[in-house]
């Protein structure tokens, strides 16, 4: 006799001991087996950071933001969507690049900016923290 016990999808909450017990009934006699199994439900890819280059940007400057996730070692060929929002508004759709770039920043490029990253099916899909970015004026 077989059982089967379906999940859907899985996510890291569901780790932990489950136990399979099957009660066959021996005339009078009941009999009880039970098999256990620890089961870790590993994290396919951590939350991702984004990073500014340079540091402090002022008007003109070339503005790069990396948004950077580690794959887990055993999903090393996974691919990855990188999406970039800016006070919640889509300014890099979905790509394979983990980089949003602005050639020549400007003060309306300033904002509170966020980065998502998932699967191609969108089934794992992470937001990184908000980070404001200013752009300050250049004094010429």
């Amino acid at each position: 006799m077989e059982a089967d016990f379906l999940v859907g999808r899985a996510n890291m909450t569901m780790s932990g001991l489950y136990r399979c017990t099957r009660q066959v009934k021996d005339g009078v006699i009941n009999y009880n087996y039970t098999s256990e199994e620890q089961i870790a439900v590993k994290e396919l890819f951590s939350k991702p950071v984004m990073k500014v280059n340079p540091n402090h940007l002022t008007e003109g400057d070339h503005m790069t933001i990396t948004c950077d996730t580690k794959l887990s070692p055993h999903r090393e060929t996974t691919e990855l969507q990188f999406v970039f929002y800016r006070n919640g508004h889509n300014v890099q759709g979905f790509s394979l690049s983990n980089q949003y770039g602005v050639p020549s920043a400007q003060l309306e490029d300033s904002g509170n900016y966020t980065c998502e990253v998932q699967t191609p099916t969108g089934s794992v899909r992470k937001t990184s923290d908000s980070k404001n970015i200013q752009i300050k004026v250049s004094h010429l």
